[in-house]
């Protein structure tokens, strides 16, 4: 079960629990420059097996939260625990359990090649790390690459290696900001399904990304960030996912009270029964379906952040 609500007090180590924040507030001193408050206050829960995406606009503090948790940033209050360890006091225990992609990619020297990144990051963590290689080659689909430059590779290939290197050693939590910047649909595809399959040996994940859509195949819960206050949705993130559907005129039969309409879109609860209503609706006035799509959760709470989560 994923936790993330507010609640008073201090982190506690749970054994269910991978994650907390507590009211934390995060502030920037820059040298010869004014302090900025980066995160006012912020919080979540996770659990062992979830995964929650972090949703908000740029300059929100996505990026700032995860490295939080990363021990990169330690901040001026509140309480942070993640698999039962002070991240920033004590980082190096914590490492060795965690995988962390900031920014979208990570940087190796260009003249190594892909093999040479995997094997130098597989070494840090032992012998387990660097046997597991190969199955990350293969399911990141780097086969023919482990010899190439990393210079030569494509910014999507660049991708594949980051997320390679961020598994290597099997890590019980992920910190990922942007994993599948540039990635193809294929590719996103295959590591949705690597992903849900690390959630259900008991790993877990948090995930901020600006593809709300693809963020909505990847994580169970989401949390909205906003000038740097999180927010938690008030319902089930399911409840959230709404099905479209376009038409080729303007709709003007008369249709089930949850449909709102919006010239030759309308919009609904994703419910089979009330599309197959709505669909007889339509075919009886005489009106053909252009497109149906459905929009997640995800991106339900992320396109109402601004206004608030209703």
């Amino acid at each position: 079960m994923l936790k993330h609500e507010h609640a008073t007090g201090a982190c506690f180590p749970l054994e269910t629990e991978v994650a907390c924040a507590q009211d934390i507030r995060v502030v920037y001193r820059p040298p010869l420059a004014p302090a900025k408050t980066a995160i006012v206050t912020a919080s979540l829960r996770l659990a062992r097996g979830a995964s929650l995406g972090i949703v908000g606009p740029n300059g929100a503090g996505k990026t700032t939260l995860l490295r939080v948790l990363a021990g990169l940033i330690r901040p001026v209050s509140g309480d942070v625990r993640v698999l039962g360890l002070d991240p920033a006091r004590e980082r190096h225990q914590l490492m060795r359990r965690t995988g962390v992609l900031l920014s979208g990619t990570r940087h190796f020297p260009e003249r190594w090649t892909v093999g040479d990144a995997l094997r130098f990051t597989a070494a840090f963590y032992g012998r387990e790390a660097l046997a597991r290689i190969p199955e990350l080659v293969e399911i990141f689909g780097l086969g023919d690459k482990t010899r190439q430059q990393i210079t030569t590779l494509s910014l999507g290939n660049r991708q594949r290696l980051s997320l390679a290197a961020v598994f290597v050693h099997d890590p019980d939590i992920v910190l990922l900001d942007e994993p599948t910047l540039a990635l193809d649909a294929e590719t996103v595809e295959t590591f949705a399904s690597f992903l849900r399959g690390r959630l259900r040996q008991g790993k877990s994940a948090i995930v901020t990304s600006h593809d709300h859509a693809v963020l909505g195949r990847l994580v169970d819960d989401a949390l909205v960030i906003d000038n740097g206050i999180t927010r938690v949705p008030e319902r089930p993130l399911d409840s959230y996912a709404r099905l479209l559907i376009f038409t080729d005129r303007p709709v003007r039969a008369s249709l089930p009270p949850e449909v709102k309409v919006v010239g030759e879109r309308l919009e609904m609860p994703n419910d089979p029964r009330l599309m197959a209503r709505v669909l007889d609706r339509l075919d009886a006035e005489g009106v053909e379906v252009v497109e149906m799509r459905t929009r997640s959760g995800v991106e339900a709470v992320a396109a109402g952040s601004k206004g608030g989560i209703q």
